[in-house]
């Protein structure tokens, strides 16, 4: 965030420059830093979430709440024991627990395990009651 910071302050004269963070961990800090969002990969699996949260850190509204559940929804990367394909199985993992494709990868990914499964359906489980508690 540092560099990030130090480049928005240079570009601020190029109305013709985007500034976007890929971790939706950062996006928060980006905006405040004077950037304008970010290519977020839970975007995927929960798209109203981040922009929800977008609008509200544009808008200086509270955002404590909608933290909370993209920290909840960032735990489904940590899933598997190879770091190098457990985020982009766990967004398809995610994307079939919410019947929206199904889980089968291309070579030479294979799909999570039934206990690995298990572990995103709690997430997500858990994020669609979060956002139906706080009306979003």
């Amino acid at each position: 965030m540092n560099y990030f910071r130090k480049i928005v302050a240079v570009a601020k004269q190029r109305s013709d420059f985007t500034f976007l963070v890929g971790p939706e961990s950062l996006m928060l800090d980006a905006i405040a830093a004077g950037g304008h969002g970010g290519v977020h990969r839970g975007a995927n699996i929960c798209p109203g979430l981040i922009v929800t949260l977008y609008e509200a850190a544009l808008n200086g509204k509270e955002t404590a709440a909608l933290q909370e559940q993209l920290r909840s929804l960032g735990w489904i990367y940590s899933i598997g024991s190879n770091p190098v394909s457990s985020a982009v199985k766990a967004i398809k993992c995610s994307l079939s627990v919410l019947g929206i494709c199904s889980d089968r990868m291309s070579q030479p990914f294979t799909a999570f395990t039934a206990h690995e499964r298990a572990q995103v359906e709690r997430i997500i489980g858990s994020i669609i009651q979060q956002r139906a508690v706080v009306g979003r």
